[in-house]
């Protein structure tokens, strides 16, 4: 009998049940990586900085230079990551995005 619960990956390849948003991230080859992960309560940016998929150490207020191990630093190579929430460019940093249940959220390396 279906539960109707939902499955998907962690960060790690583990299968996580519960899930309820999902993170793309489309690194600067155009490799893409899709997570999922059960929705906690809280902003988006704390949540996947403890998961270790961003990096924002020695960032700016609201900004992240690595995700999922790829760097993306303006300053040095006119490089960044961009936030989209759905299809949509994020309105509001990765620090004050809330996490939303059923949400895509797409880090998006551009050069």
């Amino acid at each position: 009998m279906d539960s109707g619960a939902t499955t998907g990956t962690d960060a790690a390849g583990n299968t996580v049940s519960g899930c309820s948003f999902t993170v793309v991230v489309i690194h600067g080859d155009s490799t893409e990586k899709t997570i999922s992960y059960p929705a906690p309560e809280g902003k988006l940016g704390a949540f996947l900085e403890a998961e270790g998929l961003i990096e924002s150490e020695g960032a700016d207020d609201g900004m992240f230079h690595t995700v999922d191990g790829e760097q993306a630093i303006y300053n040095e190579d006119k490089a960044y990551w961009a936030l989209y929430e759905g299809e949509e460019y994020a309105l509001q940093g990765i620090d004050t995005t809330p996490v939303v249940d059923g949400g895509v959220y797409k880090l998006v390396a551009v050069e």
